[in-house]
């Protein structure tokens, strides 16, 4: 099928949602993706963060062969060896801990809820979120969103135990703590939010009064883990451990998967029926999971995240000498944001008419996650085509 008859069809059956971009992608190779007219497309966006490999990297594709010829699914009432391993490998990353599979960021974030809630006495049932933040649609993740653009008409579904601080405001998060205080859920780096990067004194202060308080600290890792910053976790950077964490997005470099990683001293709080997900960590997602680790590290992604991300920052930072409307440049590795004095749709929109996918956030940030394999040529190649547009304003 052609671009035009995908996009009829879609039109006519599917819940208009989606604010789609007029481009169907049939194929994908390392950092491009191909539409069905032989177009391609440099993936600045590694779809929202998940194809941290790119796009049918060796590895990723035998471990889908491998698997699917062995075992899909079974349910979670049985035992499987790539959900054992799994678990045992991101321990490796945060613990001790127990792991909990689930299918998403939202279904992760969902988890982290209810065993944070779990493990606290019957009267504390107080949620510190942020301003600004995004933690995924359905109800509970939800209410923990920050955004009042996502809660239009759903206010009547949202929990109404959450209280929301300014993001990097340490005043602000300490005036809403008290002895009901559950628990506090934080990005280390918000996404949806603007690409913004918390302050090292302010998430030190967040972990210093959840302690003070015997509150849980929860961070959301969906976007900005799994290496994407440079480490494995965005919270490395600055100096904290949380109670919990939750993954999805690059976990399994594309195929559904999130995962709550909970301390062991919180975990056994939880019990037999407590919470569950038909789907979450089985084999084949378990499988890929261990796939993208074990890349991470073969190939020392981690490392050339932190490098091609700076190698991006810089050239940026010579151009918001050149362009007045560039305000400002924020992120760690390859999770980037450019905050610019106008509007960033059409600088998107004319990007992707040059064979470049970005996107816009908060109307006037261009927002870049590339897959973790970007090699210079290629980065360089994205920044000349962003370059080559602003020139022109």
């Amino acid at each position: 099928m052609m671009t035009k008859e995908i996009i009829e069809l879609e039109n006519k059956h599917i819940l208009n949602t989606y604010g789609r971009v007029k481009v169907a992608f049939t194929r994908g190779r390392g950092v491009y993706l191909e539409d069905p007219e032989g177009k391609k497309y440099l993936d600045f966006l590694s779809g929202l963060g998940v194809n941290i490999l790119g796009h049918s990297h060796p590895a990723l594709v035998a471990a889908i062969e491998k698997q699917a010829k062995e075992l899909i699914h079974t349910s979670n009432l049985y035992y499987t060896e790539p959900q054992a391993r799994l678990a045992a490998e991101l321990n490796g990353y945060f613990g001790p801990a127990k792991v909990f599979f689930a299918n998403s960021g939202a279904e992760a974030n969902e988890g982290a809820l209810k065993i944070a809630l779990k493990h606290m006495p019957p009267e504390k049932t107080g949620i510190i979120a942020m301003k600004k933040s995004f933690h995924g649609r359905t109800v509970g993740a939800l209410s923990l969103t920050g955004q009042e653009v996502y809660h239009a008409g759903f206010e009547s579904l949202l929990l109404k135990n959450v209280a929301y601080a300014d993001y990097n405001d340490a005043a602000s998060l300490e005036s809403l703590f008290s002895k009901n205080t559950a628990a506090v859920i934080i990005e280390a780096i918000q996404g949806e939010g603007g690409v913004n990067p918390g302050l090292p004194a302010f998430l030190r202060k967040a972990r210093e009064l959840c302690d003070r308080h015997g509150a849980v600290m929860i961070i959301d890792e969906i976007q900005a883990g799994m290496g994407r910053t440079g480490k494995f976790f965005a919270f490395s950077h600055y100096g904290i451990e949380p109670d919990i964490v939750t993954l999805a997005k690059g976990l399994a470099g594309g195929v559904p998967a999130g995962a709550v990683l909970i301390k062991d001293e919180i975990a056994r709080s939880m019990t037999k029926g407590s919470h569950a997900s038909t789907f979450g960590g089985n084999p084949l997602a378990a499988s890929c999971s261990l796939a993208v680790l074990k890349t991470l590290k073969d190939e020392g992604l981690m490392d050339n995240a932190a490098r091609m991300g700076a190698l991006i920052m810089d050239a940026f930072s010579v151009m918001k000498g050149k362009y007045p409307f560039i305000k400002d440049i924020r992120g760690k590795g390859l999770m980037i944001g450019i905050e610019l004095d106008i509007d960033a749709a059409p600088v998107v929109e004319k990007a992707l008419g040059e064979g470049l996918l970005i996107n816009a956030i908060k109307n006037r940030v261009i927002r870049m996650l590339p897959p973790l394999v970007l090699g210079e040529k290629d980065a360089e190649k994205g920044i000349g085509i962003i370059d080559g547009i602003l020139q022109k304003y």
